[in-house]
């Protein structure tokens, strides 16, 4: 068993990171603050491991949200920052 952090802000409304590989069945972290501080265990195997992120609600841009005046189209939804996976 291993743990896996990371920091991880959203985009405009809470959101949800999912995870998964080989060895793991998916598990969802919520995010709902600015900057939120994950810590998930989850099992590897010994040797290579890939591990799948997803944000099942999708993404947003910023220039479709009228109260955020902003010209930038891309598509946001979370941030993962400083990820370390510790045995």
């Amino acid at each position: 068993m291993c743990r896996f952090e990371l920091a991880g802000p959203k985009f405009a409304r809470p959101r949800s990171l999912a995870l998964s590989s080989e060895a793991i069945p998916e598990v969802r972290l919520n995010i709902t603050t600015e900057l939120a501080d994950l810590n998930q265990s989850i099992s590897l195997t010994k040797g290579e491991n890939l591990i799948r992120f997803r944000v099942p609600e999708g993404c947003e841009k910023p220039c479709d949200i009228p109260q955020l005046n902003s010209s930038d189209c891309r598509c946001l939804s979370v941030a993962a920052q400083n990820p370390i996976i510790m045995p």
